[in-house]
């Protein structure tokens, strides 16, 4: 009998160390497949930026040393932004697409932009195209003016349609190089103009981003 029992003790300890060994072996299967899943994931993402750099390669040939450091800067911004690193090189090629490059300013604009986007919830290149249109009619293509074109974008959403009978309405026909281009804070919208009291009107002084320039009918502007 004291042999029978020892028998069972012996069976019941090793069911109970297959168990644990099973119980490690499921969990040691898990996490390979988590590092499986993850690496994979990363490989696609790595592949994407590359042909997003590629793409943007094409704006700039022969500069590989440019592309290089753009990478790297676009790689370091996403993790800065919390954005994907493909999202923001398709924003870095319209970037570069719309306003050239500048080793001072492309970056910076792509900044602006991934903000603008992220609060917006739209992607970078959306965003680009924005910014890009408006400083584009406005004549002043600068970071300053692409981020005062982003506060007013932004300040739009947060407004939403809600708000629209307390905006002031925008001059018919677009933007015109009598138009003020100015920050939320500067109490004027895109498309609005200052007379000479300081309140929006369809005359007033030809300013962009605080400087001047002549006043231009709609017929020259087409």
């Amino acid at each position: 009998m004291r042999g029978l029992r020892a028998s069972r003790g012996d069976l019941h300890k090793t069911g109970r160390a297959a168990t644990a060994s099973g119980a490690a072996l499921g969990a040691l299967t898990a996490a390979l497949g988590g590092i499986a899943v993850a690496a994979g994931r990363a490989s696609m993402a790595s592949m994407a930026l590359n042909r997003g750099m590629a793409n943007v390669a094409t704006l700039i040939p022969g500069n590989t040393e440019r592309v290089a450091a753009l990478k790297t800067a676009v790689q370091d911004l996403a993790a800065a932004h919390g954005k994907s690193s493909q999202d923001l090189a398709a924003g870095l090629y319209q970037t570069i697409s719309a306003f050239g490059d500048s080793a001072g300013r492309t970056m910076r604009v792509l900044e602006i932009n991934s903000r603008a986007a992220t609060a917006g919830v739209a992607t970078v290149a959306e965003a680009v195209d924005l910014t890009s249109a408006v400083t584009k009619a406005y004549g002043d293509t600068s970071a300053e003016a692409v981020q005062k074109v982003a506060d007013l974008a932004l300040l739009t959403v947060r407004l939403g349609k809600g708000a629209d009978r307390q905006r002031p309405q925008p001059v018919q026909g677009g933007a015109h190089r009598g138009d003020r281009l100015r920050s939320p804070r500067g109490g004027f919208a895109v498309g609005e103009r200052a007379g000479p009291s300081g309140r929006p009107s369809p005359a007033g002084a030809a300013e962009i981003g605080g400087t001047r320039a002549p006043r231009r009918s709609a017929a020259t502007m087409t």
